[in-house]
């Protein structure tokens, strides 16, 4: 009983190591940390509901996370002529091996008095991301 115990804990290791996946998120918009922090955070917690490991260690999986596009649109203004409300889209481009895929997410967001703020689109670039999450978590389940 000893002896298989000891092997499964042996072979469990052994495939660990060949599961894991090392996450490069890259984007020309230097403006949009938080876009990048968040695109992270959610493909880390997909790799983990995949069953891979996010590390960097060798030997590893490449994970290339392109930010290919984000664009804000005006779609309404005050009656001051300030814009008020946005329609806020983002596109990302996953590799994972051999495997290519594009991801596109849009979403609304109002700054309710026409002000400049970060608290409303932080939300919006939230509710792409979990739109577009269940589309990441099956791109890379079938790895």
């Amino acid at each position: 009983m000893q002896l298989l115990i000891i092997l499964f804990l042996i072979a469990g290791f052994s495939f660990s190591e060949e599961k894991k996946v090392c996450i490069n998120v890259k984007g020309d918009f230097p403006k949009e940390k938080y876009i990048r922090i968040i695109v992270r955070k959610r493909v880390e917690r997909a790799l983990l509901e995949s069953g891979y490991k996010p590390s960097c260690q060798k030997p590893f999986v490449p994970l290339n996370v392109v930010i290919k596009r984000v664009e804000e649109r005006p779609i309404a203004y005050t009656s001051k002529g300030r814009i008020n409300s946005y329609n806020l889209s983002i596109e990302l481009e996953m590799v994972l091996g051999d495997k290519r895929e594009t991801f596109t997410g849009f979403a609304p967001y109002r700054q309710p008095t026409g002000a400049v703020g970060d608290l409303y689109r932080k939300k919006a670039v939230n509710e792409i991301i979990d739109k577009i999450y269940l589309n990441i978590l099956k791109f890379i389940s079938r790895r």
